[in-house]
């Protein structure tokens, strides 16, 4: 009697199984994003691991970790003008002590992974924005000391300084075969899927 029941049981058990399964296909996961994590838009943990920002509805916020629900506004994204042209920000970066931000805008994708952007520069205290250079650029980060901003330009690197407002070239043999600063496609796709290859040291050389 116990026998048949623990068959019957099981016998049920499979057909519900059967018949909830739900079959994958390659449009599931390639095409509908079925399988997508969820994420925050410009989610960043801030450097007192106390707060986080992000960025929303044209609007960087920072929130307490303990309490989401409470926000301090950091910059109104949709009053931002440069040469009363408003910006359509797409992604931000701080720098070490969180007073200044890079703005990146009017993005042009090269593979996977790269991106240039129109950058720009902005003071949190002084509410200064600075254009980082009038083309698109890769790769742009702040010095140690927040008094440069680096980034990588026709394949060379160069050095912007926020003090005069002038780039100087770390490097000038970039060329099609000669890269600086940036991987070549082959690292991007294939090998390391990474595409910075500078860093600053702590003395802001690099």
């Amino acid at each position: 009697m116990h026998k048949h029941l623990f068959i019957l049981l099981l016998f049920l058990s499979t057909s519900l199984q059967a018949q909830t399964k739900k079959e994958i296909v390659l449009e599931d996961i390639w095409k509908n994003n079925t399988f997508r994590q969820d994420f925050v838009s410009g989610f960043r943990s801030m450097k007192d691991g106390l707060h986080y920002t992000e960025m929303n509805d044209s609007k960087i916020t920072k929130h307490p970790f303990a309490n989401p629900q409470e926000s301090q506004e950091l910059i109104d994204l949709s009053a931002i003008r440069f040469d009363g042209n408003k910006l359509t920000i797409l992604d931000y970066q701080f720098n070490d002590d969180e007073s200044k931000v890079l703005l990146f805008t009017e993005p042009d994708h090269i593979y996977r992974h790269s991106t240039a952007y129109k950058v720009y520069i902005y003071d949190l205290q002084s509410k200064q924005l600075q254009l980082l250079n009038s083309e698109r650029v890769l790769h742009p980060s702040f010095s140690p000391q927040s008094d440069k901003v680096a980034y990588v330009l026709n394949n060379n690197i160069y050095v912007y300084n926020l003090l005069n407002a002038e780039s100087f070239a770390i490097t000038d043999d970039g060329q099609f075969n000669i890269i600086n600063g940036n991987c070549d496609w082959v690292y991007e796709e294939r090998l390391l899927s990474f595409t910075k290859a500078y860093t600053w040291d702590t003395k802001a050389t690099i």
